[in-house]
């Protein structure tokens, strides 16, 4: 079993995971919903702790044994703005930490003044929710600025009210808008990750699906994202993408 599940092909969503939303009985009270309240919609979202809609939860459950028992891996996006993309293709994709977040902000910001008073509280809140772990989306069209702007470093200029910083400016020139495709093994999602996410992706992909079935707008869109504890290997990256509207 290969597989990889890819909320942005069509194609690599199984028969198994449609037949879920086929029958009429399903498909019926779906439509209705995402065509006005949205409130089944946007359940299969929610923690399990706050659903209440008792085909939510079938719904999810259903969906999360198809995608253990047809699929590998799971395909994931990194969004992030690198000097060089090889760098990613030789060691992969690490996580974040202060070491790496201290050594951006002394390449970046080395000619402004305070740098250091500023760095421990920013890195602090930013750790808070980052620490040791890798951001990645389920889509690469999710509506985000990240690959347009360093996530760290601008909340680091902002600090420093440096927007126009010499540095920061010529890093945003040399550097390369990014989205990283990467697979990851069924196995990581339920052991590397911040929280549990199978049920997650599951979610995911059934709204995935009503969407394109339901409606003519994108259905890439706000998806969410995971967070993995755990570095990527080079062998995980399957390709650079450049971000939509670059």
């Amino acid at each position: 079993m290969n597989a990889i599940l890819d909320l942005d092909d069509p194609k690599s969503i199984c028969s198994a995971l449609y037949s879920l939303i086929d029958t009429a009985s399903v498909w019926d009270v779906l439509l209705a919903d995402v065509r006005e309240k949205h409130y089944i919609f946007n359940e299969l979202s929610a923690t399990e702790e706050s659903v209440t809609t008792p085909m939510v939860h079938h719904l999810r459950a259903d969906a999360e044994c198809i995608i253990r028992s047809e699929y590998a891996s799971l395909a994931v996006y990194h969004a992030c703005r690198p000097l060089d993309r090889s760098t990613y293709a030789t060691r992969g994709i690490i996580r974040t930490s202060e070491v790496l977040l201290r050594e951006l902000t002394r390449k970046t910001f080395s000619d402004t003044s305070n740098v250091e008073d500023v760095f421990v509280p920013v890195c602090k809140k930013y750790l808070e929710w980052y620490d040791g772990t890798i951001g990645l989306f389920l889509t690469a069209y999710e509506y985000t600025s990240w690959h347009k702007r360093p996530c760290f470093l601008g909340k680091m200029a902002d600090a420093l009210d440096a927007r126009d910083s010499k540095f920061l400016n010529d890093y945003l020139t040399r550097s390369i808008p990014t989205i990283v495709k990467c697979r990851l093994p069924i196995d990581w999602v339920d052991s590397k990750m911040r929280d549990p996410s199978i049920g997650h992706y599951a979610s995911s992909t059934l709204q995935r699906m009503i969407l394109m079935r339901a409606t003519s707008r994108d259905p890439t869109n706000d998806l969410g994202a995971l967070g993995l504890k755990a570095d990527i290997p080079p062998e995980m990256i399957i390709e650079f993408l450049d971000p939509p509207n670059e």
